[in-house]
């Protein structure tokens, strides 16, 4: 029983007849040095013919060799299940990813402006969750005359109202962004001017042009040229809805916000806030239709890679192998379709991020048309729930943002 074990050159001897020295096929094959090797070491075969044994033995006693199992390395295949850990990207970011600890992200996460405004967006709605319970609490079992519970409440209140301020100065100045957006556009013209490649526009009033000046008289310098861009009226006029959206919600924003720490008067801090209601109110709308047509896009290219993905496995599955074609993997696809497998995985991935966004847009139209148009029924639970889960949906994806960004890094 011991000879099973080990091995010896005669175990070696015995097996040359059916796998003969001058087989031009596996002399170039080469052992990946990471896969592992069999107790049993068998010569090599070629990877794309996959014989198997048959259970069968002839009259001599010999095995008849029409297919036997062969060991295949692991770097020669590449199925569905490897593709499990790769990003929107199509790269193995994920296995990188995992190296990046909570932490490091949130630590990401706090540098920014945006990122503790979502983490104070989210104690705030927490705790004005905890008090919409706390009050259903000391209805029921009589708590209204506690003094501790009188001062928890209280307290909450207090720290609420101080998150709340504390995200308005957070984003102030937010409207510079949209406003740079619309004076300072990136137009093709530009691009051209610098590479020098002339370039005719195609709206001449929307572009930015360049004429050609006079040179001055009794010089013989070369022609200069001169850049004339549309005037500051005409960019806002011709600026995308979303962007003036921006800018006047981000206005709005900041003068309620001068109200609250008393710079402007109350007055005027009231109207601002109405405004940016509606400037938000608009601003999601914009959102939901623009988060749907990307819904439908990327659905379509979704059952495109698809009906590519089932073409080449019918392919496979009508067509012979032999040696010199294509090898199948162990998931049963080719190698040749791992960028449609990857693309695959990639919308998929973006469709569940776009689902999440149409969520969060739904609960910020609750939140804001409860707060604009004054609906009382179920205020307070609703309004509560819905920002805190648009909180959690906004800062969910500003912790994948900031992992993929470390993961890349």
């Amino acid at each position: 029983m011991s000879h099973q074990n080990h091995w010896s050159p005669a175990d070696d001897d015995s097996h040359d007849s059916f796998f003969p020295a001058n087989d031009p096929s596996s002399s170039s094959f080469q052992v990946n040095p990471a896969s592992q090797l069999p107790r049993h070491p068998a010569p090599p075969s070629p990877i794309h013919a996959r014989p198997r044994v048959s259970s069968q033995t002839k009259g001599n006693g010999s095995f008849s060799m029409k297919s036997m199992p062969m060991p295949t390395p692991k770097s020669a295949t590449f199925g569905i299940e490897d593709l499990s850990d790769m990003d929107s990207d199509g790269g193995g970011e994920d296995i990188a990813a995992t190296k990046v600890t909570n932490l490091e992200i949130c630590r990401e996460m706090l540098k920014t402006s945006t990122g503790r405004d979502k983490i104070l967006k989210l104690l705030q709605y927490t705790m004005r969750v905890y008090l919409i319970f706390h009050f259903r609490a000391a209805r029921v079992f009589d708590l209204s005359k506690n003094s501790t519970s009188a001062e928890v409440a209280r307290r909450f209140k207090s720290t609420m109202s101080g998150f709340s301020l504390a995200r308005k100065c957070l984003i102030l100045f937010n409207w510079v962004t949209p406003l740079i957006e619309i004076t300072q556009p990136i137009t093709s013209a530009s691009i051209t001017s610098s590479l020098h490649i002339p370039r005719k526009p195609k709206n001449p009033s929307m572009s930015t042009s360049i004429s050609p000046k006079k040179p001055k008289s009794g010089g013989g310098s070369l022609s200069s040229f001169t850049l004339t861009s549309p005037t500051l009226l005409h960019r806002f006029l011709h600026a995308p809805p979303p962007l003036l959206l921006d800018l006047f919600n981000g206005v709005a924003d900041d003068l309620y916000t001068f109200s609250r720490i008393g710079l402007v008067g109350k007055k005027l801090g009231e109207r601002a806030e109405r405004a940016a209601n509606w400037a938000w109110f608009a601003a999601t709308l914009a959102g939901l239709v623009e988060v749907g047509a990307e819904r439908t896009l990327t659905k379509g290219l979704i059952e495109e890679v698809e009906n590519r993905l089932y073409a080449a496995e019918v392919q496979i599955a009508e067509g012979p192998l032999s040696a010199g074609g294509l090898g199948a993997t162990r998931s049963g696809r080719v190698l040749h379709n791992t960028p449609d497998e990857a693309e695959f995985a990639r919308l998929h991935k973006q469709l569940m991020w776009l689902q999440i966004s149409r969520i969060k847009f739904l609960m910020d139209l609750t939140f804001v048309s409860y707060d604009l148009f004054s609906v009382q029924r179920a205020r307070e639970p609703i309004m509560a729930f819905s920002g805190l889960l648009s909180g959690i949906l906004s800062a969910a994806k500003l912790y994948d943002k900031h992992r993929t960004q470390l993961a890349k890094a």
